[in-house]
């Protein structure tokens, strides 16, 4: 309840169905790591790879961006390029209802792993390792959340957004991105 508050307090609009989604999920069924800078509006880390990478969900104000510009509502497919530990995909799975679908890709196997094994109890999220993008099929979306850098949209991706559908994606180089959406 206090980061809600203090997002809103911020000017962070934050949509009555994204508020309720996060009081239906704990952050901590998506990480063994400390959770405590999440709730002071920090990335938190889901998951440390066997070379010492660290693979974080992000901070809460993005979280909650990214969904506000989603336009989601019951029934839309989704699909969530970047896992980011899976908790925005539970998000989206409350949002989107049991009409709705989540589909999630990553190019980590132990990442899918990693998720997988917690979104358990959602059973309109789906979950692949993306390693052969040319050939993966995806049917007619609503939209598609990227959470990562990305240069591009790739076409396998864009083609499958449906008409009036859209991307949002932070596109640029490394060093820096614009938050965009691309509409169909």
């Amino acid at each position: 309840n206090d980061l809600l508050t203090n997002l809103k307090n911020s000017g962070i609009r934050i949509p009555k169905s994204v508020e309720k989604a996060m009081f239906k999920v704990d952050i901590e069924d998506f990480t063994e790591f400390d959770t405590s800078g999440f709730y002071h509006d920090r990335p938190v880390v889901f998951l440390k790879t066997p070379k010492g990478g660290m693979k974080n969900i992000s901070a809460p104000h993005m979280i909650v961006t990214l969904l506000d510009n989603l336009e989601l509502e019951s029934g839309q497919h989704i699909v969530i390029l970047g896992a980011k530990g899976g908790y925005i995909s539970a998000l989206i799975a409350h949002i989107v209802g049991e009409h709705g679908k989540v589909t999630v890709l990553d190019p980590s196997s132990e990442v899918i792993g990693h998720i997988s094994n917690n979104l358990r109890g959602y059973p309109t999220v789906e979950c692949f390792t993306i390693t052969d993008t040319e050939d993966f099929f995806l049917p007619s979306l609503n939209r598609v959340l990227v959470t990562g850098q990305i240069q591009t949209l790739p076409d396998w991706l864009s083609r499958g957004i449906e008409e009036g559908g859209f991307a949002i994606a932070p596109i640029g180089n490394k060093t820096s991105q614009s938050l965009l959406k691309l509409e169909k």
